[in-house]
């Protein structure tokens, strides 16, 4: 059987690097919540210096869901 034959199968046609990537979203989106939830009502000044800020996790989640989204839409 060469590389070009088609195989039947839902296993074999499923997306799963976007089904991957939807559950990074998903995983991000709590992530932000979390952070939300525990700074609320905190100004930043109240995080330890050598913590890293809401902001800046709010950022890395945000970065992270736009890569997934971009492999997700590949998919």
């Amino acid at each position: 059987m060469s590389a070009h034959d088609w195989e039947p199968g839902f296993r074999k046609h499923f997306p799963w690097f976007g089904f991957l990537a939807v559950m990074v979203i998903f995983g991000c989106m709590a992530g932000s919540v979390l952070v939300l939830l525990s700074s609320d009502n905190r100004s930043e000044r109240h995080w330890h210096p050598r913590i890293i800020t809401p902001s800046v996790w709010l950022s890395g989640f945000n970065n992270i869901a736009n890569i997934a989204f971009a492999v997700a839409v590949g998919q």
